[in-house]
């Protein structure tokens, strides 16, 4: 039972230390055996440490503990909790014999800066400095969350440029390479209730006991 335990506290110490980076809607691979499918066949998520985005998994099925093999994934879901302030995140803890197939089809609609790009807090341009969360710079590829009522601004995951507390942010199509048709994105609305096909929003579930 020792053995058990300590070897129980080092994976949990290895899952902490390997998956600091996790960011919003993303999956990290905390201990073997995982073993994970993406939507295109083509992921990256073999070993200790790797993280990916949830929109590009498909399946994610870990290994039962056998005294040598644990599978652990730890996720970061875009949530919309009662009596929680908008945004917040929810941290799921999967382990042992267990796979995970998202409901939610990746996104058909992709964007990508033009120019540096402000990214703001709400859907239009206003004279309060304190609207405009980050900037990102032209070429930069981000995933599209959703859109305003006309269209015209598209709300983004922010990704490595996440800046002042927020991970997603409105940015207008004047300096968006829209990819698809932007209409069929979800309507957010300004106080960033989250879309509702964000990644893992609804799963299948399926486990080893019978």
């Amino acid at each position: 039972i020792g053995s058990c335990e300590g070897y129980l506290e080092e994976v949990l110490d290895t899952v902490d230390a390997s998956c600091t980076g996790l960011s919003r809607n993303q999956a990290c691979y905390g201990n073997p055996l995982i073993d994970a499918i993406g939507w295109d066949g083509n992921i990256a998520f073999n070993s200790t440490g790797d993280i990916e985005n949830l929109a590009d998994i498909e399946t994610l099925s870990l290994a039962p503990y056998d005294g040598t093999v644990w599978g652990i994934s730890v996720m970061l879901l875009q949530g919309n909790l009662p009596e929680t302030l908008p945004g917040q995140n929810i941290t799921v803890l999967v382990f042992g014999d267990v796979t995970l197939r998202n409901a939610v089809a990746p996104a058909t609609v992709h964007v990508t800066t033009t120019a540096n790009a402000r990214a703001r807090l709400v859907p239009y341009v206003d004279n309060n400095p304190g609207n405009i969360v980050t900037a990102v710079p032209a070429g930069v590829q981000l995933n599209a969350l959703g859109r305003n009522e006309a269209g015209d601004w598209i709300y983004v995951a922010l990704g490595q440029y996440a800046d002042n507390g927020r991970s997603e942010a409105w940015i207008s199509t004047l300096v968006l390479q829209v990819s698809g048709d932007r209409m069929s994105l979800p309507l957010v609305t300004e106080d960033f209730t989250p879309p509702t096909n964000t990644p893992m929003r609804a799963f299948y579930l399926s486990t080893g006991i019978t």
